[in-house]
């Protein structure tokens, strides 16, 4: 990933959907090509996410994909889990998570 000058700035509280909108905040749609060699493929994911945040973006939102060369993140949940360790303020969100790739024992 490429190094900025860019700074974050600290914020004293959460905020919601709703006033991000008025203020015109920044939002990241993941989408992390699918590699030959998966474990790079969620590397760049961790820090796409990890620079957004640096840079000031608010929310980060990640979709999955199945069977597709253009997203390489096939389970949405267990990923934004794992982002949490790394990063303490930016949003996220899931923008795609089709059901029916799901087993009958996970819908429930």
């Amino acid at each position: 990933m490429p190094i900025t000058g860019a700074e974050a700035i600290p914020r004293d509280k959460a905020r919601t959907a709703d006033d991000a909108a008025l203020r015109g905040d920044l939002s990241i749609f993941l989408a992390t090509p699918a590699t030959a060699d998966p474990h790079q493929t969620y590397v760049d994911a961790f820090e796409s996410i990890e620079l957004a945040e640096s840079l000031g973006y608010s929310f980060a939102w990640v979709a999955e994909a199945h069977f597709s060369s253009n997203f390489g993140i096939p389970v949405a949940l267990p990923f934004l889990a794992a982002v949490t360790q790394r990063v303490s303020r930016i949003a996220l969100g899931t923008a795609v998570i089709p059901l029916a790739f799901r087993s009958e024992e996970r819908r429930v």
